[in-house]
């Protein structure tokens, strides 16, 4: 899990290269106390929050949109991040779906998931 953050993250400064609007720095410092994606192609509203924040500085708008009130925008396809994973990470948000959260081990938690969405496992 660690490895794969890491390359994710240098996955991420890389494309950035030549972009104004940089947030591998704000993913990096902030990715354990807030779910900044719901899955990786999705973004949570606190992540474009930063974005638009940084985009009112740079063009001197006066102050940002203030997203953090809002329904998240992307929020309609969340991935689950297993409990182990969120462990060994330091998350301090969970997993995706509260009714999953007790499994003991990942068929368990599978199982669990699937049934919180409506599916049988």
């Amino acid at each position: 899990a660690l490895r794969a953050h890491r390359e994710g993250l240098a996955r991420m400064r890389a494309a950035e290269r030549g972009v104004d609007f940089k947030l591998a720095d704000f993913v990096e410092e902030g990715f354990r106390g807030a779910r900044l994606f719901h899955a990786p192609d999705r973004p949570a509203n606190a992540l474009l929050g930063e974005l638009t924040a940084r985009q009112a500085r740079r063009l001197a708008l006066g102050r940002a949109v203030d997203l953090s009130q809002d329904a998240e925008y992307l929020g309609d396809r969340r991935a689950p991040i297993y409990p182990a994973v969120a462990a060994a990470l330091g998350l301090a948000f969970g997993c995706g779906d509260a009714r999953a959260e007790g499994a003991e081990g990942y068929d368990d938690y599978v199982r669990a998931y699937a049934a919180a969405n409506g599916a049988r496992a």
